[in-house]
């Protein structure tokens, strides 16, 4: 790469020229050429100009005047051939056409981008050029051009201390032989003629800029140098600033020489409402805003900021040197509308406030006006809550439909309705219905006999709001088996097995004159479906009860803790390894679910009818497992277990004779 032609002072080219051509006998000093480097990298012929004279500035301050000469980039193009270039070339090349020009060592080096990042690497070589022998190589590596200054600094310091300090000259005379007698020569007396150099200091605001003596680049700002008495023509040079260029009379006590440099670029910040939107500087994706004072090279530029979500806005501006641009837009978004269609367990219309990402935006089945985009929307009201999540389009409604539940309230009439029988036992009516039983594959915690499937429950039920106590199993059976008996008449009977259930089942139905579920005869049980008597809950129809409505893990929702982590979702509805403090809690004390049932999950674990088998496939109406098995089946999980036992759908099971102190029951009764 050859640079454009500068005009060169006369006495200036004549040294060069007289320096490059004369024998080497004839001077002390040895001549360094830094070459002309590859430019691999897309770099512009300036900024390849700087890094090559980067490079030369150091020789300059390394290498010692007395010793050597660094040939300026005027003298080796001066003295090429005419219409060759010294990119022409590399290697053996390079040293060749440095013993063309004169010069005893030659710098080569070569601009490259590497890695995914595409940083700047400059590879230096040094060659002796009368023996053709490579004495060194290093490499200098940065992000940018300004980045390479220190590391090419560093790196040509270290390079330019590999050339030996004096070179033998060649063409020495003979040894003499021996004759005695006197030898030397008469001392005679000499001055050089000379004055004393003066010491110089160099500033530039900003700092780092090349200071070039008669376009011999010799040291970066703040520096100081020694010159000679008299008139020099000095530069300051830095990328992306103007380069400025006076005659400076060196004399003693002169002050520092001190430059403000002006900006070859001017300044743009972008900023809109909203913020953090893409901003494209003519159609290049530049940043996000806001984007404060940016340089940019002097032009016009079209500046727009996007969003999907957003009617694009910008401005076409013109950047110039040393001036400040700044656009400021306002961004009008793309709207389209969410109406949420509430309903309860009961498929009753639900008023209620609606939050959209966290900020009530209006009521159920009124019009929401909302951006375009994904949305987390949440229903509140006194029947209950939802959440999930919607995705809205330009100009379109987005109908949600929202079952609410967990809320105190009934259809119609204030409070679920609780029926209180003689005994004292509080049953909450649960409404007939479908649902879907088992869990999403997708579901943390989930097992392989969970498969989802529609159950109908054709009948409503009475589900007890608690499970069994030690009271009243206490009143009923005269006993108390249980091994928590510290913990209090208000906590779960454990400790009892299923034929233990079943036998108090029969028991408090004839306290209160219901019809008795059950007939038992030793081990063989079997149910009476038209009875009206309290009676174990079928797996389906205690899923159906738990879930009331809900479709998560729990029925307060949430992603359960793997192990006994604290989970929030499961630590609002029961008592479990993560919370339970290694004991059966009172019932009640935790949230109930949207049928007002408490303790459906953990405390202890609750006795089904059915035997333990896989789901049926496909839509089944009031399943009650197979007529045979080894193992009952058992719901809710227990105070000693993981919170991921403890969901809706999962499912344990015993043999129906096995006692433990994490095992009790909840009472169901057919209507």
């Amino acid at each position: 790469m050859k640079p454009a032609k500068q005009k060169i002072p006369l006495f200036l080219a004549l040294t060069a020229a007289l320096l490059a051509t004369s024998p080497s006998s004839a001077s002390p000093q040895q001549k360094v050429a830094v070459l002309e480097f590859h430019n691999y990298a897309g770099l512009t012929d300036p900024e390849v100009m700087l890094v090559t004279d980067l490079v030369r500035g150091a020789a300059v301050t390394i290498l010692p005047r007395t010793t050597y000469l660094v040939m300026t980039r005027e003298s080796i193009f001066e003295l090429l051939p005419p219409g060759r270039e010294l990119t022409d070339c590399v290697g053996e090349c390079e040293v060749e056409s440095g013993r063309n020009i004169g010069a005893d060592y030659i710098v080569s080096g070569e601009l490259i981008r590497f890695g995914e990042s595409q940083s700047l690497r400059l590879s230096l070589k040094l060659f002796d050029t009368e023996t053709s022998q490579l004495l060194a190589t290093r490499i200098a590596k940065a992000g940018t051009v300004e980045g390479l200054e220190r590391p090419i600094e560093e790196a040509s310091v270290s390079l330019f201390r590999i050339i030996p300090m004096k070179k033998p000259v060649p063409g020495g005379a003979a040894e003499p032989g021996f004759q005695e007698g006197a030898i030397g020569e008469a001392g005679q007396a000499w001055s050089s003629g000379g004055g004393a150099d003066v010491v110089v200091r160099f500033e530039s605001d900003p700092s780092g800029a090349i200071v070039e003596i008669g376009d011999q680049p010799v040291c970066t700002t703040p520096c100081s140098r020694a010159l000679g008495p008299g008139i020099h023509d000095v530069a300051m040079k830095k990328m992306k600033w103007l380069t400025k260029r006076r005659v400076v009379e060196v004399k003693v006590g002169m002050g520092a020489v001190s430059w403000n440099l002006k900006p070859d670029f001017g300044w743009l910040t972008v900023r809109s409402d909203p913020a953090g939107l893409d901003v494209s500087i003519n159609g290049k994706v530049e940043g996000k805003t806001p984007v404060e004072r940016r340089e940019m090279a002097p032009g016009r530029y079209e500046v727009l900021v996007t969003d999907p979500r957003y009617y694009d806005r910008g401005r076409r501006v013109e950047i110039e040197r040393g001036e400040d641009e700044v656009v400021d837009v306002a961004l009008e978004p793309r709207r389209g509308e969410i109406r949420v269609e509430a309903v309860d367990v009961w498929m009753d219309a639900v008023e209620g406030d609606v939050y959209v990402d966290g900020e009530k935006a209006g009521r159920t089945y009124a019009p929401i006006a909302a951006i375009i985009g994904r949305h987390e929307v949440e229903v509140r009201s006194g029947r209950g809550s939802w959440s999930g999540s919607v995705e809205v389009e330009e100009k379109r409604v987005a109908v949600v439909e929202a079952r609410v539940t967990g809320g105190s309230a009934a259809p119609g009439a204030g409070a679920y309705r609780v029926v209180k029988s003689s005994m004292g036992v509080e049953m909450v009516e649960i409404p007939a219905g479908r649902f879907i039983m088992g869990s999403p594959e997708s579901e943390e915690g989930r097992e392989d006999d969970e498969r989802q499937h529609e159950v109908v429950i054709s009948r409503p039920l009475l589900a007890a709001k608690h499970e069994v106590t030690q009271a009243l199993w206490r009143i009923v059976m005269g006993n108390n088996s249980s091994d928590f008996k510290n913990c209090g008449e208000d906590c779960p009977v454990e400790n009892v097995s299923w034929y233990d259930a079943v036998e108090f089942c029969n028991q408090l139905s004839e306290r209160e004159g219901l019809t008795t579920a059950y007939r038992i005869s030793g081990k063989n049980v079997i149910w009476n479906r038209s009875a009206n008597g309290y009676r174990l809950p079928t797996e389906a129809e205690w899923e159906y009860a738990c879930r009331a409505g809900t479709q998560s893990p729990f029925y307060t929702g949430g992603i359960m803790e793997e192990e006994c982590g604290h989970d929030p979702a499961l630590a609002r509805a029961g008592w479990y390894c993560g919370n339970a403090d290694s004991k059966t809690h009172s019932v009640g004390q935790k949230a109930p679910n949207a049928w007002g049932l408490y303790d459906m999950h953990g405390n202890v674990w609750e006795w089904c009818w059915d035997w333990y088998s896989d789901y049926p496939g496909g839509s089944v109406t009031d399943p009650a497992g197979p007529k045979s098995g080894s193992d009952r089946v058992g719901r809710g999980g227990s105070w000693r277990l993981y919170a991921h036992i403890c969901r809706s759908a999962s499912r344990n099971s015993d043999v129906p004779g096995a006692r433990y102190h994490y095992q009790g029951f909840r009472l169901f009764r057919s209507k």
